[in-house]
């Protein structure tokens, strides 16, 4: 579904804005629509990717263990060395500390890797000694915003219809007495909510980052 169609479906059966001049212009639902495709992406992590090279493919340079993930990357599911089936293991700093002290200043072949998301950076262990290439599958926020008309939501058309719910919560939240009208959002964002899951915290969301996508030495999840 054409993002037009999206906003016109919601200004006749949600807004009741369909005349002109509109109470809200196409220039906010789209905005508001861009905010409920990534907001839908983080709570239900509809989007995989194994193959976008941006995303996707990083290159390792000798000598250097940190190396910065795409913005749009919500989490990590699997990171393997370009020419090996085995993928790396998904640690965190404490277990390196308590398992292989001195692991900061080993060098070889990487075997695992651990997250900073606050920094946005994967680091490799042990630090590469050879120019390689990390191969990542990670569930991801969409490559490209929405901003026009024609504009089709990445994710899956089944869901395209499940947006307007969030438009219309940001719709109705909108701090302008004509608008705005906090039970219609409230009830608009419930909605959301039983179609994608309930919103995440910032820790709930690095948690489920170092968690959540752990696959077993064998590659299976």
């Amino acid at each position: 579904m054409k993002l037009g169609e999206l906003l016109a479906i919601i200004r006749r059966d949600e807004l009741d804005d369909e005349s002109q001049p509109y109470l809200w212009s196409n220039a906010a639902l789209i905005e508001y629509a861009e905010d409920a495709e990534n907001e839908a992406c983080r709570r239900a992590s509809l989007l995989r990717d194994a193959t976008t090279p941006a995303i996707c493919r990083i290159t390792l340079v000798a000598g250097t263990s940190e190396y910065d993930l795409d913005p749009r990357v919500i989490r990590l599911r699997r990171v393997r060395l370009t020419g090996n089936s085995t993928p790396l293991v998904p640690v965190t700093t404490a277990q390196l500390d308590e398992e292989h002290p001195g692991w900061e200043d080993e060098t070889g072949e990487p075997s695992c890797y651990l997250t900073d998301w606050e920094t946005g950076e994967i680091r490799v262990v042990p630090t590469p000694t050879a120019v390689g290439t990390l191969e990542l599958q990670v569930v991801r926020l969409p490559l490209v915003a929405l901003n026009d008309m024609e504009d089709t939501p990445e994710i899956h058309a089944r869901f395209h219809r499940d947006l307007r719910h969030w438009i219309v919560k940001r719709a109705f939240s909108v701090l302008d007495s004509e608008r705005q009208d906090k039970d219609r959002a409230k009830d608009a964002e419930s909605r959301f909510a039983l179609a994608f899951g309930d919103p995440l915290s910032a820790r709930t969301e690095e948690w489920n980052a170092r968690n959540l996508p752990s696959t077993h030495r064998d590659g299976s999840e």
